[in-house]
């Protein structure tokens, strides 16, 4: 699976996980961002869930590539595309400008871990 095809299905699977916890007419927003990165998966993904605690967010859940949790309305998926280099991270909530807020905030979090 190319990096195009991985970054479509993350951000479906979170859209499609946020259309689940929201009432029925309301249209999450999205947020996401990735970016190349030398980091190891073990390094990705423990940055990831130290990066989600220290921001506060709970429920932190890591699956086999990615790093889930929850602030609030809003979900966070970081996913750790590292065997392609790339390192990719989804919000969605009610408000746009928040989501691109804590995308930006994680991401700038693990980038700075290395």
């Amino acid at each position: 699976m190319g990096i195009k095809s991985s970054i479509l299905v993350c951000t479906s699977a979170i859209v499609g996980l946020t259309a689940l916890s929201t009432p029925a007419l309301a249209q999450p927003a999205v947020a996401s961002q990735y970016w190349g990165s030398n980091l190891s998966f073990n390094q990705c993904m423990d940055s990831t869930s130290a990066v989600m605690k220290e921001l506060s967010f709970t429920n932190i859940t890591r699956h086999p590539t990615a790093v889930g949790a929850i602030y609030g309305d809003y979900n966070a998926l970081v996913t750790c595309l590292t065997a392609k280099g790339v390192i990719f991270v989804t919000v969605s909530g009610p408000d746009g400008s928040t989501a691109q807020t804590h995308v930006q905030s994680i991401s700038q979090k693990i980038q700075n871990t290395r």
